[in-house]
């Protein structure tokens, strides 16, 4: 007797489908963060905790550190075990995410480039608000340690970002936005909203939820809430393209602009600071705010 009882044919609650969803990104994200690391303590031949330690410092050993854990870990983690996953377990997958849509491909590619472009400047504001926001004094404690993760991390990030020459530049593409694009999309969207939009039978609940999945993984807090908007901007062009090809696209354009933008903004050739919304022309923020709101209406 054939046993017909697939998981595509199993209905789970969506409380229950959103918990095993979060547990999925979980043991993702922590393969890929663990056999990063054992990659990185191979490449200096130092322990973890010494590992830790050099990333406050400037030199090309410690850069190059980063890079092959980032690589290795993204690599492994994010795309060839997600990959396993789709092909060996949760085989229904497969056709939603790798039998795209090709009808109006074009359009779409372009329409990803142009919304990239769009939705930065209230991106930016939202991230400034985001990072000035003050918990209760109470917790203070848990504050003052978040912002030192994250502070740490900008300051690992910085050292990334800067490339002399042509090579380097596309190395650092390749490893700060080609791959993230690239394997975030395959999880958050393929995989999870996916898996959420087959148990809500919702699209706006299988959009938020992947969104705030994709940004909490990420443990920056005081970076939250532009991601969580980069991450619903992303969901409902999946979804509405057909094709994970051109969330992809966003995602490497969004990326690879702010790589660009803070190598050149180090250097002193390029005077507006991509990490804030100070700097940007106040008409530029009201064409985006406009424009987005006009977006959001449409996909929903």
């Amino acid at each position: 007797m054939s046993n017909n009882h697939s998981l595509e044919e199993r209905k789970i609650s969506w409380p229950l489908a959103l918990l095993s969803s979060i547990l999925v990104a979980f043991g993702f994200l922590f393969i890929a963060s663990g056999f990063g690391t054992i990659l990185m303590c191979l490449y200096l031949g130092k322990s973890p905790t010494e590992t830790g330690l050099i990333l406050s410092g400037t030199s090309l050993v410690v850069k190059n550190t980063i890079l092959v854990g980032q690589i290795g870990g993204t690599i492994t983690g994010m795309i060839i075990l997600p990959l396993l996953y789709v092909f060996f377990i949760r085989k229904e997958l497969k056709m939603d995410i790798f039998i795209p849509s090709w009808k109006q491909i074009l359009p779409f590619l372009i329409a990803a480039l142009c919304i990239t472009f769009i939705v930065m400047p209230l991106i930016g504001i939202i991230g400034d608000w985001n990072k000035n926001i003050q918990l209760p004094t109470s917790w203070n404690t848990l504050e003052t340690s978040m912002r030192a993760m994250e502070d740490k991390a900008a300051v690992a990030t910085k050292l990334i970002v800067i490339y002399n020459s042509t090579g380097e530049m596309l190395l650092i593409l390749f490893t700060m936005a080609l791959l993230p694009a690239l394997s975030e999309e395959l999880v958050f969207r393929g995989i999870l909203q996916n898996s959420l939009l087959k148990a809500t039978n919702n699209i706006h609940i299988a959009v938020f939820a992947s969104a705030f999945i994709f940004s909490f993984i990420h443990f920056q807090f005081f970076g939250f809430f532009p991601r969580f908007l980069l991450g619903i901007v992303l969901g409902y062009l999946y979804i509405t393209s057909g094709n994970i090809l051109v969330s992809m696209l966003m995602h490497f354009a969004n990326n690879a602009f702010v790589v660009i933008a803070m190598n050149l903004h180090a250097k002193g050739a390029l005077k507006i600071d991509p990490e804030s919304s100070k700097d940007i022309p106040v008409e530029s923020i009201y064409i985006s705010i406009i424009l987005s709101t006009a977006l959001f209406y449409l996909c929903w």
